[in-house]
């Protein structure tokens, strides 16, 4: 979902600049044929085509699919289809895209973090040794790498010193619906049967997402007559480890906490966005992130933030927002009960107006920092 989040923004960010910028650029999307029509929908008025996987790739002939494996294997290529779409098509910039020809200057690759580096134990060795490659062949080969934050790239700058590519920064920013400010957070809060207070963790449960802390510091705080409730949205599967779901649920069953900890799963968008309105606050208690999507929704809403103090984190800096120790279940506990015992449900439309009115320029200093970037001006 992150991935998805991520061009969807990017497009609004484009096609919501002033008409003087706007003219001067087209926007195509290359996505799979299973993309959500409602999504499609909202960005189809701004592109000027749709390409989908496949159907509008070169066929998959018996001569062609040696020449795609001759030119991955000997040369090198990372997507050699992709490529054929980018020259056939005449596109100025594809993004993002891992290009390693001589004129991949009109591409970029797009690194958001790398945690397999920093928490190898969460991935399994097939891919550490996918991502490893990716990023060295973006190093000494792609003319250009963009990253989501300053963190990111310092990253790269240690673990490819002597690395060859071009790099930029280019810090993503949530492009809300209308529907976000018209919804009834009320009846959302209602139509899952939750309380009317309650802190929000927008998150799927992979193990980095360190939903378990979170967990820890419920427990404590239960054991001073302090009950906050939680509501988590997100899908409950981490696919590098298939026992995790099964942890998540007996973590809360063993520690007696069925009663303050909602699992909601993945849920419509729009839901979850009224659940972020209604919130206390929003949880983001993360062991790594790239640039959190949550924590820019809740920028753009005006709710405040409960956050690991991840450098990355640290950098976003979001209105509003405290910090505590990644590693410290009391930490959090203590914040918790803070916000707990001080805060009240949103919306605060006060907060909410200023957000959206905020969110308008930087929106359109994101999506002008992009075209820097596409234009080789970055």
């Amino acid at each position: 979902m992150g991935g998805v989040e991520y061009i969807r923004n990017l497009i609004l960010a484009l096609a919501n600049q002033p008409e003087d910028i706007r003219s001067t650029f087209d926007i195509s999307l290359v996505c799979p044929p299973t993309i959500d029509p409602v999504l499609h929908s909202e960005l189809q008025p701004h592109l000027r085509r749709t390409y989908y996987y496949e159907k509008d790739f070169a066929q998959r002939t018996l001569v062609n699919r040696a020449l795609w494996q001759y030119k991955r294997v000997a040369l090198k290529r990372y997507n050699p289809k992709y490529d054929e779409l980018v020259d056939r098509e005449r596109f100025d910039f594809a993004f993002p895209h891992l290009d390693v020809r001589p004129n991949s200057r009109r591409s970029a690759h797009w690194i958001p973090d790398f945690q397999h580096k920093h928490l190898p134990h969460f991935f399994p060795e097939s891919d550490i040794h996918k991502r490893d490659w990716m990023d060295s062949m973006a190093a000494y080969k792609a003319a250009r790498v963009v990253f989501s934050s300053h963190a990111a790239k310092t990253d790269f700058q240690t673990f490819y010193p002597d690395a060859t590519t071009r790099t930029e920064v280019l810090q993503f920013k949530t492009s809300p619906h209308s529907l976000w400010f018209e919804g009834d957070p009320n009846a959302v809060q209602r139509q899952y049967n939750l309380p009317e207070r309650f802190f929000l963790i927008s998150n799927q449960f992979f193990q980095h997402k360190n939903h378990l802390l979170v967990f820890r510091a419920l427990s404590l705080l239960k054991g001073t007559g302090v009950y906050p409730t939680v509501v988590c949205t997100g899908l409950v599967d981490d696919y590098r480890s298939p026992g995790f779901a099964q942890q998540i649920r007996s973590a809360i069953e063993d520690q007696d906490l069925t009663g303050q900890v909602h699992l909601l799963g993945l849920i419509p968008r729009l839901d979850q966005i009224q659940l972020m309105r209604q919130s206390l606050a929003v949880i983001q208690p993360s062991l790594f992130e790239g640039w959190s999507t949550v924590m820019e929704d809740a920028r753009c809403l005006g709710r405040p933030i409960i956050a690991s103090d991840l450098p990355v984190n640290i950098e976003q800096s979001p209105p509003d927002c405290v910090y505590f120790p990644r590693e410290s279940p009391e930490a959090l506990a203590a914040r918790m009960q803070e916000w707990w015992e001080s805060k009240s449900p949103g919306p605060d439309m006060g907060r909410e107006l200023a957000a959206r009115e905020q969110n308008k320029r930087d929106v359109q200093g994101y999506g002008q920092r992009f075209l820097e970037i596409a234009r080789g001006n970055g």
